[in-house]
Parts: structure tokens; C-alpha cells; sequence
């Protein structure tokens, strides 16, 4: 395709998709029964009376159809949208140098859109650029380093609780590991290693394999601290598909690769993404359960589908099918109220979500000590926030909602709210996030982020999390809970679905 020159606002185009294409938007799928073609949908869907008849969905669970291999997009394998390619930049941990933001930005300004994207898995990507791919981005997304390896770009899926720096530390050491591994380069791009901690932050996100470091961690379910684990800093626990393996810190990052090599050997094609998506008598899970934890074998699920969380067994109980979530609310995360509903438990089966009473975790915005955590509306990082930013650090840590955490930063609010960075949880942009929608995708049928820009001027700050998509993948729709609206026109639209 030819290069589009995009408008200065790239959310207020007006031009129709072509159908039959889909955008490489966001990272975070709409997983669901679909991945086994058992059904439409995970969830209830309502139709709103104010519009057409089918044109607008009010969705509780989501799905996806797999129809090919992982095209999830890179520096060297671009994604082609309705508004040209789209590049990303893996950020493990999630800390990123603004002069690779500097870099990552004027690739943009120099090729396609003028901004930088925050994905929900905590990456960054350029998009609107031109087809062929100029030779020199991958160059300088190398230069800024921001493509340590040519082999393993997209393996290098790594999420870590924002507000942990040993975390992030743990995190570039996975990274080295993983990208010394050549047999890890054929991870799917939508695998995902997850660090955390006793905040929980990312525990509600789909993981393929987390290490939660222990500190004080607690029980999901409630029963008080896990006595085999309180007090000894150095050990936490393996979580992979319902199972859990005590770990100490030093050997997670070599626990949690041999798992991943092990899911690489015994998939059976390449559109077996993840872990979830291998059938239960796998001889993944069977090898595993097989061996006793001595043996670095993980402890079996009861029948109710939860580890035991025994001494002797070593393991937390799950809360629920998407994974342990501690209740600790230290730190800045932010469990939601039950007012605001609950997380959908999967079904394999293809029925209803069932709700069930799991805290979420969400990093609130605002100062948190030192440190503050602004949201950057739609996830569009511009060059006024940058050199806002400039004045205040030379580094940022990006989360999977899509904000910045800013060490240092809790005196800059009112600086980084002039330049429109959202520096306060009493503002409605922290409830609306929105996919790229129409006319950047071609499967959207609205305009989702320019009508994201006029709900945030006209609705109240209190109420549910929305999320808008253009169409029924649902692209980017948070794994905490929050209301997504499929094809809302109007400000009244989004009004009549919460």
C-alpha cells in the first residue's frame, strides 16, 4: 500500500475502511470459547434500544477466532492497518529511557502518525507508516535500543508490577535469558511471563506464566497470609494454568523459560498461542503433575480447580480461572468495589460469564509517595508530554494502563496537567479507554476515540470503566472489570449502556 498522510488528529479523519482487514491495534486478545469454536460469545450481550437494531453491544466476556498464524507486529514484521504499518517496541518490565521514547517519536513524525501508542500489555507503537518499511526504523528503534535481539523480538513479552524495581530488575534478567535461548525465538507474540508482587498488579491479566515474589503475600480467597511462604523474601510462587510451584527469586527466571520451552515442544501447531490453549490432557499439564515439586513438578488442582495451599503442598488456592489474585491493597493498587461489578469467570463450554466477587487491580492515577502516575489519554504519547517529561527525569516506567509512572515525579502534577496528561483518579479519562476503531481499522464501524475524546468532556466523573470498540473483537478491552460498548455513535449511546 501507499504511505497516507494522516491529519494533524488522526482520531477525527472521516473516511471509510475497506472491508475484510483488522488492525493490530492493541495486545491485549479477547480470549474465549471461540478459540475452540464452541461459541459466539463468554458473555451476556444486551442490545441498546437507542440505536438501530445490533448496531451497539453492552458485552460482559469476549472472544476471538483464530484464523491464522500470530501476526502480532514488530520492528522487523510490521502490521498492516487501514492507516498504514504499525511497529512495536517490547519494553520487559516495562522502564523505557525517554530517548527511546524520543526515537520511537520521531519515527513517527517523520514517517507516519506524530505519536507515540501505550498498548495494554505496556509496550510502544508507531503507527501510519508507509508500505514498504523505510530501512532505517528498525535501525533506529536498534540505535535507542529498543531491538536488543533480531531473533527473539517478539518473545519479549515481559509485564512486571510497575511499582516494584526489583521486579523490573528481574525482568531485564528474563530478557537476557530468554533472548540467549534460541529455541525461545518461536514464541507467539501473544505469550506472556508475568512478575508481581504482593500488590498483585498484572494478576488479572492473561498470563501464560507468573512469578508473584512473596514479601507478604496473602491468600486470595481470604483465609489470611500463606504460612509457607511468610517470612522468607526470597521465594514466591510459580502460577500456570491453575497450578502453583513454590520458587525462590533466583530461580524463577530459568523456572519460568524451561516451562516456556516446554510449551514450544509439546504444542501442537503454531496457532496454539498459549498455554490455556492446550487441550487438558496435554502432555504438558500430565508431565508436570506427574512429578512431585522436589522433582520441579507443580502441585495438581483439586476438583474445584483450585491448587491446595497446604504447607506440605506449597501452593495458593485460585480465586478464579484467570489466575490468584493477593487481596494485599498496599502500594497503589486499587482492588474495584463490588458496586462496579465483578470478573468474569471463563467458561469452556461457551455458557454465560458467571460474575464472582474477585478484587482488581488497577495502578490508580495520582502520587503514590514520591512517585506519581499520570494516564495519558487514549494512550497517544505526544511530543508536548515528552518534553514536559524532560524537565522532570530521563527515564519512565510504562503500565498496562497506559500511563507512566514517574520516580520522583508526585511534585509535577500540576506541570504534567497543563500539558493534558491525567494526573488525578477524579477525572473521567481514568474510566474511558477506547480501541483505535474506524477509520484506522478496517473492521471498525465507529469512530471509538474520537467519540472516547467527547465522553470524557461530557460525562461525570463517577461511574463504571468503559471501553470502545468498533467492532465485536473488542480489541483492548481490560481484563478488570469495566462495561465495553461495540459500535456507539453518540455520547447518549455510551450513556443508555452503563
Amino acid at each position: 500500500m501507499s504511505r497516507m498522510t494522516l491529519p494533524p488528529d488522526p482520531t477525527r479523519a472521516d473516511r471509510s475502511p475497506a472491508p475484510g482487514r483488522r488492525d493490530g491495534d492493541d495486545e491485549r486478545p479477547t480470549d474465549g470459547p471461540a478459540l475452540r469454536g464452541s461459541g459466539d460469545a463468554a458473555g451476556e450481550r444486551t442490545t441498546l434500544g437507542s440505536a438501530p437494531r445490533g448496531s451497539i453491544d453492552v458485552v460482559s466476556g469476549s472472544t476471538v477466532a483464530r484464523v491464522g498464524a500470530d501476526r502480532c507486529p514488530g520492528a522487523l514484521a510490521p502490521f498492516s492497518a487501514e492507516d498504514g504499518l504499525i511497529v512495536r517496541a517490547r519494553v520487559p518490565g516495562g522502564e523505557v529511557a525517554l530517548d527511546a521514547l524520543e526515537a520511537l517519536l520521531a519515527i513517527g513524525e517523520d514517517y507516519g502518525s506524530p505519536r507515540v501508542q501505550l498498548t495494554s500489555r505496556g509496550n510502544l507503537q508507531v503507527r501510519g507508516l508507509p508500505d514498504p518499511l523505510p530501512a532505517d526504523v528498525a535501525e533506529r528503534m536498534a540505535d535507542a535500543g529498543l531491538l536488543p535481539s533480531l531473533t527473539h523480538e517478539k518473545a519479549r513479552n515481559i509485564l512486571a508490577a510497575p511499582t516494584s524495581p526489583r521486579l523490573r530488575a528481574l525482568a531485564r534478567d528474563l530478557d537476557r535469558r530468554l533472548c540467549a535461548r534460541p529455541s525461545l525465538a518461536g514464541l507467539p507474540g501473544r505469550f506472556l511471563f508475568l512478575l508481581t508482587d504482593r500488590t498483585g498488579l498484572g494478576l488479572d491479566e492473561r498470563y501464560d506464566i507468573a512469578y508473584v515474589d512473596a514479601g507478604s503475600l496473602v491468600d486470595p480467597l481470604g483465609d489470611g497470609p500463606n504460612d509457607e511462604l511468610s517470612g522468607d523474601p526470597e521465594h514466591g510462587l510459580l502460577i500456570m494454568a491453575g497450578l502453583t510451584l513454590r520458587c525462590s527469586r533466583a530461580e524463577a527466571p530459568d523456572a519460568m523459560l524451561d516451562l516456556a520451552e516446554r510449551f514450544l515442544q509439546l504444542r501442537t501447531d503454531d496457532r496454539t498461542w498459549n498455554i490455556r490453549d492446550l487441550p487438558a490432557g496435554s502432555p504438558f499439564f500430565t508431565g508436570i503433575r506427574d512429578r512431585s515439586p522436589a522433582e520441579g513438578g507443580l502441585p495438581r488442582s483439586s476438583s474445584e480447580g483450585r491448587v491446595p495451599r497446604s504447607s506440605s503442598e506449597g501452593g495458593l488456592r485460585r480465586s478464579s480461572s484467570e489466575g490468584a489474585v493477593p487481596r494485599s491493597s498496599s502500594e497503589g493498587a486499587v482492588p474495584r468495589s463490588s458496586s462496579e461489578g465483578a470478573l468474569p469467570r471463563s467458561s469452556s463450554e461457551g455458557a454465560p460469564a458467571t460474575d464472582v466477587e474477585t478484587p482488581q487491580r488497577v495502578l490508580r492515577t495520582g502520587p503514590h509517595g514520591r512517585e506519581l502516575v499520570v494516564g495519558v489519554p487514549l494512550g497517544l504519547l505526544e511530543r508536548v508530554h515528552l518534553d514536559a517529561l524532560r524537565g522532570i527525569t530521563d527515564r519512565v516506567v510504562v503500565t498496562p494502563w497506559r500511563s507512566l509512572l514517574i520516580d520522583g515525579g508526585a511534585g509535577y502534577a500540576d506541570h504534567l496537567a497543563r500539558v493534558g496528561l491525567v494526573t488525578t483518579d477524579r477525572s473521567t479519562w481514568s474510566r474511558i479507554t477506547a480501541c483505535t476503531g474506524a477509520p484506522y481499522c478496517a473492521r471498525g464501524r465507529s469512530e471509538t476515540m474520537n467519540l472516547a475524546r467527547d465522553c470524557a468532556a461530557e460525562l461525570p466523573v463517577e461511574g463504571p470503566r468503559l471501553h470502545l470498540v468498533g467492532c465485536e473483537r473488542r480489541c483492548g478491552a481490560p481484563r478488570s472489570n469495566a462495561i465495553t460498548i461495540v459500535g456507539a455513535r453518540s455520547v447518549a449511546d455510551v450513556t443508555a449502556a452503563q
